[in-house]
């Protein structure tokens, strides 16, 4: 089965994203949403390692994402907040999680989360019906 395109997995994604997503990757893309969503961030012309976009993604993602911005003389842009697809992700996550046998706990830690969040997630994901299952006819 092929993998889905980013338009499938992500909806509407901002250019600055896609940059993003193509410089460092779709960890260090989500890494900066979930830190800094909503807000503007200021990158200048050279790297600082002790900035808000290497505190986001970490030094090397931060490099590789700035030499991509800079290029495209991209100093200032804003981080949206991806709501939707930050919680697709983390309920995700929390399945997968619970499907390798991680105590609920754990998961909430991992997650960032708490655990009754992670039961909501799980009761959630029961709820869900098939929608491959058949229906009989009466």
């Amino acid at each position: 089965m092929a993998e889905p395109s980013l338009r499938q997995r992500y909806g509407y994604l901002p250019a600055v994203l896609v940059m993003v997503l193509e410089a460092a990757g779709e960890d260090a893309m989500l890494r900066l949403v979930s830190v800094c969503g909503g807000i503007r961030l200021a990158i200048g012309r050279n790297f600082d390692e002790k900035g808000d976009l290497a505190k986001a993604v970490g030094v090397e993602a931060g490099r590789r994402i700035h030499a991509r911005l800079v290029a495209d003389h991209i100093l200032r842009f804003d981080v949206p907040r991806m709501t939707r697809t930050l919680e697709h992700q983390r309920r995700a996550r929390v399945l997968s999680l619970r499907a390798d046998g991680v105590k609920i706990a754990e998961i909430a830690l991992t997650v960032g989360t708490t655990e009754r969040a992670v039961y909501y997630t799980l009761a959630g994901a029961r709820d869900t019906v098939d929608d491959r299952q058949m229906v009989m006819p009466i």
